[in-house]
């Protein structure tokens, strides 16, 4: 699997890398070296081909499978992204799997997953694995109120008593324990860096 990975490294992230630097040092404040800028623009451009066909060569003889498991939310742009690499590297078999962040976090810890996919950050105990956590997005959560219940706002401090079970009288709504659940991820994601 390693030999996947440098390939992917030389395929996407160096010809990035080079171009992000080469694009940040550039400098169009002389009007008389424009010329010169061009040709140098050209001979990069030319470049950076270069070393985008020698790693397609390179990664043209890649196989293999790669299992990635773990959040429902997150399965949808894995996926698209699995269809996108087997298109260009057709030997390679991608299998994406939603089962839920926290048996994403295990299957990758335990082996059984070369890729975890989770939807919130590691807790401690995860983070003392030795697995390596890589943010790819950042979700948003949107907290609504039936029409007819009679709230028409809610401060932060008032839904987290809500999910905490601190507010259960029906002027700020019902509490059960499945709507505790996502507490979790509140917590998580805002009231906890608050």
């Amino acid at each position: 699997m390693s030999k996947f990975f440098k390939k992917l490294v030389l395929f996407i992230i160096i010809p990035l890398a080079i171009g992000s630097v080469l694009a940040a040092c550039e400098n169009n404040d002389n009007p008389a070296s424009a010329k010169n800028d061009a040709k140098k623009e050209v001979r990069e451009e030319t470049r950076q081909e270069e070393i985008k066909e020698d790693s397609l060569q390179e990664a043209a003889d890649l196989s293999g499978h790669i299992s990635i498991v773990g959040s429902t939310s997150v399965q949808p742009l894995a996926q698209l992204l699995a269809d996108a690499f087997t298109d260009i590297e057709p030997e390679v078999v991608i299998d994406v799997q939603g089962v839920g962040s926290s048996a994403g976090i295990k299957a990758v810890n335990d082996g059984s997953a070369d890729i975890g996919m989770a939807s919130r950050e590691l807790n401690e105990e995860e983070k003392t694995w030795g697995i390596t956590e890589i943010p790819i997005a950042v979700d948003g959560i949107a907290v609504i109120v039936n029409p007819n219940n009679p709230v028409n706002n809610l401060t932060l401090e008032e839904i987290a008593k809500i999910y905490k079970g601190e507010i259960t009288n029906i002027s700020l709504g019902y509490v059960d324990d499945s709507v505790k659940a996502i507490w979790e991820i509140l917590t998580a994601m805002y009231l906890q860096k608050k």
